[in-house]
């Protein structure tokens, strides 16, 4: 058995029928008013910031991230993110408070405490680790 779609709910061939150009187009929420088109004053400098911003990036940025990302070990990289977070944590401490949410202070202050006695612990602990480390193998390539 073949369905048959009923013809008055397939659209008419005339509604299916597309516009040539963009022009063309009918914007539904547009305004009735004849409104003269407005120029962007700061163009020329935006256009120029955009292409210094992008310079910069590709010329400088992304090779130092990128050779930083290979060189680095991903635990040493966790812990100087981390520390530039614990960096933030004044600022958090200030918009907390001045939005009266006493509990997010309470515990920005508790997380500050932590990460900065247990954390930078942390950090020492596997610089020292990695020292050994290095150490124990240029005495084996040395005595080898």
């Amino acid at each position: 058995m073949i369905w048959k779609i009923p013809s008055h709910l397939m659209p008419s061939p005339t509604s299916m029928v597309q516009p040539d150009t963009f022009d063309e187009l009918e914007d539904p929420f547009a305004s009735n008013l004849n409104t003269p088109e407005m120029s962007d004053p700061f163009e020329g400098y935006n256009r120029f910031m955009f292409d210094f911003n992008q310079g910069f990036y590709d010329n400088l940025m992304k090779p130092v991230v990128t050779e930083y990302r290979d060189f680095v070990n991903e635990d040493i990289r966790i812990g100087i993110a981390n520390i530039f977070d614990n960096a933030m944590a004044p600022l958090k401490l200030v918009s907390s408070f001045l939005q009266g949410d006493f509990d997010k202070t309470g515990r920005v202050i508790g997380r500050t405490i932590i990460n900065t006695t247990i954390g930078l612990g942390g950090m020492i602990v596997k610089i020292f680790v990695l020292r050994s480390l290095i150490f124990l193998i240029m005495r084996w390539h040395l005595l080898n």
